[in-house]
């Protein structure tokens, strides 16, 4: 643990780090002493940090955060976290802060799963008007507990009541312990961002994750996207987004997103096209929507 200042305990994994309108940092984490759902934050750029805030303690995994950052929404600069409660069923639920990570509100129920599916690892994003989107992978309730559909949430009252669709999007995830060639743990967790800039696409929703087996994915892991124009009422047909030749035995897997201020969609991911044993990092990036998609390699020559 790298973090300035006190305390370093009790840091259990699964950070995730947000800074709020007024230049807050929040570092959400698990706990490793007590099981749970901390942070910590600091007003000084990272230099100190608070000591832990108990956020929820139980069985809990993979906290998401993000930050209000609409000037228009009527609960700007509040934080949300969402996380996975390992209490059956297993879900997705969230808190918030107003205040800088200093208190958080009580335990919300996000959503209860569907057909015996567990909800896991949940992304979160806000968009110009102060609407909440909670996105999540819905898996199969048996091992090896394979991504079947992503669930989305919204709520327009900061996070106290939620519009929720488990099954928004069909999709076929990758979750193993022994992705090939390295034998490696992967899963098909979603990402999230939406459009800001105020042009022709403001407010368009973007989900990527990982599929296979399941167009427009191929034999293997691919990753796609999704798109709402209509404030999540409904989704596009997936885009593969990864321009490799399709079936070529190669992975891509991990995507994070970006919709940067020009409107452009920013995917990156690992992806092993070039090499059997090794992976590099590429970005794939649209301009028009999620419609075309380039790729660029970020690593290697």
């Amino acid at each position: 643990d790298v973090c300035s200042g006190i305390p370093v305990q009790n840091h259990g994994g699964d950070p995730g780090t947000v800074i709020d309108k007024n230049g807050v940092f929040i570092l959400t984490h698990l706990g490793n002493i007590q099981n749970g759902m901390y942070s910590n934050y600091s007003t000084n750029l990272g230099v100190n940090w608070s000591n832990n805030v108990e956020i929820q303690q139980d069985d809990v995994d993979k906290g998401s955060p993000g930050t209000d950052d609409a000037p228009a929404s009527p609960f700007y600069g509040r934080t949300y976290l969402a996380w996975t409660y390992f209490v059956p069923p297993i879900r997705i639920v969230l808190s918030y802060t107003s205040n800088g990570g200093a208190n958080w509100s009580g335990v919300i129920n996000v959503n209860n799963g569907i057909g015996g599916n567990r909800s896991y690892g949940p992304a979160i994003c806000v968009n110009p008007s102060g609407t909440v989107f909670v996105t999540w992978a819905s898996a199969i309730a048996t091992s090896p507990f394979t991504e079947d559909y992503i669930g989305v949430a919204r709520s327009t009252n900061g996070g106290v009541n939620w519009n929720i669709v488990e099954n928004a999007i069909d999709i076929n995830g990758i979750r193993t312990t022994q992705l090939p060639p390295w034998t490696i743990r992967a899963n098909s967790f979603p990402a999230i961002d939406i459009d800001k800039t105020g042009g022709s696409r403001n407010g368009w929703v973007y989900i990527t994750t990982t599929s296979k087996n399941l167009a427009p994915a191929g034999t293997d892991p691919d990753i796609i996207m999704y798109r709402s124009t209509n404030n999540g009422d409904s989704w596009s047909p997936g885009v593969r987004v990864n321009q490799d030749a399709m079936n070529n035995g190669r992975n891509q897997f991990f995507p994070s997103l970006r919709v940067d201020e020009n409107g452009g969609i920013n995917i990156i991911y690992y992806d092993n096209r070039n090499s059997v044993d090794s992976v590099d990092v590429y970005l794939s990036r649209s301009t028009d929507g999620g419609t075309t998609f380039i790729d660029y390699r970020i690593t290697g020559n």
